[in-house]
């Protein structure tokens, strides 16, 4: 039998959620239409504001590079990352980090 509020039931003796169970039931919110809207508008301007960032020679270098990463982030999408984790012993964890193809086709 299980005992406990309704919250510890959904979990199994380590913590962990049951098969089946979700610990978000309702799912992520919706965004309300109008702000989606509303921010929308506001796209040409914020092209423009990285666009003038991106050429002002006189902006800082940290502050061009970041304007440039945005960019390439929205054509291209952001950067493939694998990361793989071994167990290779008790004591020993070994993290290989691989990159990738950072744009390609």
């Amino acid at each position: 039998m299980v005992t406990g509020n309704k919250q510890e039931r959904k979990r199994d003796k380590n913590g962990r959620f049951l098969k089946g169970v979700s610990g978000n039931p309702r799912g992520r919110p919706k965004t309300d239409e109008e702000i989606k809207e509303a921010l929308r508008d506001l796209v040409p301007q914020s092209i423009e504001v990285l666009r003038s960032i991106i050429l002002n020679e006189e902006a800082l270098d940290k502050d061009r590079l970041r304007a440039i990463e945005i960019v390439f982030e929205r054509v291209y999408g952001k950067p493939f990352q694998q990361v793989a984790v071994d167990e290779t012993s008790d004591r020993e964890i070994r993290v290989t980090i691989d990159g990738g193809d950072q744009y390609g086709d």
